[in-house]
């Protein structure tokens, strides 16, 4: 987790450690930067190789090590105090690109292919239509993933979220409060497929105090489906302002939302295919709301819901014979 620049034009960089990009610098330089940090650092090479300082390193043609650490926490708290701004004056509502490591996402594409899933239809509660999707398990290497503190998903959240926002009760103890990943409401896999398949205008249900936040994270998208919403501009006027925003999801981006919040839908699906991942961060003091509990599952358990669809199947066909 670090830059090291060197001084040479040649592509023989074998005593550097896992290099993911190199770029060619004004000053004849290479810089090698570590993958996972390519979504966050915006500033040019020359300019990081101007204000560079030289360290005591085994290669005297290196840049100080430590000076590159230390930039870099700072970039991402710049980067991160940016995009906390983008959520609130919305808001609460924020679509970002590239969340995550090709690490992180080979482990989903990796579970999704070795699990043996069974898909069924959403709840008629849902305001889903002709969607199909699947509970994983709390134990897959998703789900850790997801739920992991030093992943990219928890860092980003906790990021963005204040720890204080909508609390009912002020009664606070402590430093920050973390948000972490729910064990109550379960991740989803959702497929969108099926012609026609989309949802309606809603707001999500609160199922948390404070209020949970919402991530929709795209795995595959080459559907005709569009994510819309209604945003809020708070950031200046005494009046908020809306405006009507929408996006076709990318593969590896998330859509983070505050429950109770935003207006959104996602329209009729024509061809293609969209699948996403839904989960949960809330709060680690968070206290689930009276009658949460019926928004908890979207997808029925397995032999529920396809004894459901059979029994659909023939009573159609009965209608059909009268």
């Amino acid at each position: 987790n670090f830059y090291r620049f060197i001084t040479t034009t040649t592509t023989s960089l074998s005593s550097c450690y896992d290099i993911a990009s190199v770029q060619n610098t004004k000053q004849g330089k290479v810089a090698i930067v570590p993958g996972k940090y390519n979504t966050y650092l915006q500033q040019t090479e020359s300019n990081l190789l101007d204000t560079a300082t030289t360290g005591e390193n085994t290669n005297d043609d290196c840049y100080n090590l430590d000076y590159y650490k230390e930039y870099n926490y700072q970039h991402q708290q710049k980067q991160f105090s940016s995009l906390k701004r983008k959520y609130h004056q919305a808001g609460g509502i924020l679509y970002r690109q590239s969340v995550l490591t090709q690490d992180e996402l080979n482990i989903i594409k990796k579970d999704l292919l070795q699990s043996s899933i069974k898909f069924v239809d959403e709840t008629t509660s849902s305001v889903a239509i002709n969607r199909i999707g699947a509970q994983l398990s709390r134990d897959s290497d998703t789900v850790r993933m997801l739920g992991d503190e030093n992943g990219s998903i928890s860092r980003l959240i906790n990021s963005i979220v204040d720890d204080d926002d909508d609390v009912v009760d002020d009664d606070k103890e402590g430093g920050k409060k973390q948000m972490i990943l729910s064990t109550d409401v379960p991740v989803e896999i959702r497929i969108y497929e099926k012609k026609g398949a989309g949802m309606e205008w809603h707001v999500d249900d609160v199922l948390y105090n404070p209020p949970q936040v919402e991530v929709v994270l795209t795995i595959e998208n080459t559907s005709d489906c569009q994510t819309m919403w209604e945003e809020t501009d708070i950031a200046a006027a005494s009046t908020s302002t809306k405006s009507f925003k929408q996006v076709e999801t990318k593969p590896n981006s998330a859509i983070m939302l505050k429950a109770g919040s935003v207006n959104h839908r996602v329209s009729s699906l024509k061809y293609g295919k969209r699948t996403i991942l839904k989960f949960v961060f809330i709060r680690e003091d968070a206290n689930m709301v009276s009658g949460a509990q019926v928004h908890l599952k979207q997808f029925e358990k397995e032999g529920k819901n396809m004894k459901k669809v059979k029994n659909q199947k023939k009573n159609t066909s009965k209608r059909g014979k009268r």
